[in-house]
């Protein structure tokens, strides 16, 4: 008889992250429903990752381990879904882990004769320093013109997301980014196929030291030309509205400003705020921005102190 192929297909890059990768192995083994195969993605490690999988897989034939030089999680990702045989594939993140009943909730909300969709389970981030978790909030669907701009403005993480084997036959992660790889795929599949929320809270995303956003001294600017990029695709353009376009914009330059003056960027701080106080004139926020220029130029320290003790004595 032919094996038959398994539901799900988890796929799992990973890059030196021995010392969270056994939680990630163990929230898949600890599922309730058991229809699946673990596919992960070494991409090049050089601590434990090899023995410590190689020692999970002995015991579990569903683990499957392939090792690659290290070329990016994109094109490790990419290889993971080549590899799969499931009917979905969902990723999960070598330092994240799962509820016991993420796979479960997931095939409830595919049911029977669904269409080839892209499902999104709710996301805890786990703010591992503090030892608490945090809920994330979604933005409404309803308050989009289209799936394209609902998966854009909630940058799902790859622990949420579920694709149909029809879809992920088709697509890819662009290798030539390496990061937020994730919500640029997102965005492509959204323009052709729908996407659809589980509404349980099924994912966690561990937030530690060792995370893109802590290790990257620019962070935003990714983003901005990811954005930049799905404007530039077609069939994704044609899912946005202007004012979608616009606040966009407007918001990764609020997040950009707030970058360069938290890694004390002076001129190119100053440079950009300028741009966006000509840009969106009638901002609220403006003129907060115009005073963190004046103590930004040269003497602006003296300035700041001579304004907050002539506040302080009266």
């Amino acid at each position: 008889m032919p094996v038959r192929e398994p539901f799900f297909s988890v796929v799992t890059p990973t890059f030196n992250r021995g010392q969270f990768l056994g939680k990630a192995i163990e929230s898949v083994q600890a599922q309730t429903i058991s229809d699946y195969e673990h596919i992960i993605v070494d991409d090049g490690s050089v601590d434990n990752t090899e023995e410590l999988v190689k020692e999970y897989s002995l015991a579990d034939s569903r683990i499957i381990y392939i090792k690659q030089k290290n070329r990016g999680r994109s094109i490790a990702r990419n290889i993971g879904m080549k590899r799969a045989q499931g009917d979905y594939v969902c990723f999960l993140d070598s330092d994240d882990f799962w509820r016991s009943n993420h796979l479960a909730a997931i095939k409830v909300s595919i049911g029977l004769n669904a269409p080839p969709s892209l499902y999104v389970t709710q996301l805890t981030w786990w703010r591992e320093t503090l030892g608490i978790e945090e809920t994330v909030v979604y933005a409404d669907r309803a308050q989009f013109k289209s799936d394209v701009e609902y998966v854009i403005a909630n940058e799902f993480a790859p622990d949420c997301v579920a694709i149909s084997r029809l879809i992920y036959l088709k697509y890819a992660f662009n290798p030539e980014l390496y990061i937020n790889e994730d919500l640029e795929l997102w965005a492509r599949i959204a323009a052709k196929y729908p996407v659809k929320t589980v509404n349980q809270n099924t994912a966690v995303l561990r937030v530690h030291s060792g995370n893109t956003n802590s290790t990257e001294k620019d962070y935003i600017n990714p983003r901005i030309n990811v954005f930049k990029l799905q404007m530039r695709t077609p069939e994704v353009l044609a899912g946005l509205s202007d004012g979608f376009i616009r606040n966009r914009k407007q918001s990764l330059n609020e997040l950009l400003i707030r970058h360069l003056e938290s890694i004390e960027s002076r001129w190119l701080f100053i440079l950009q705020s300028l741009l966006f106080v000509v840009k969106y004139p009638s901002q609220p926020g403006n003129a907060a921005k115009l005073v963190s220029i004046l103590y930004s130029l040269p003497g602006g320290s003296i300035l700041k102190r001579l304004i907050q003790s002539s506040k302080s004595s009266n």
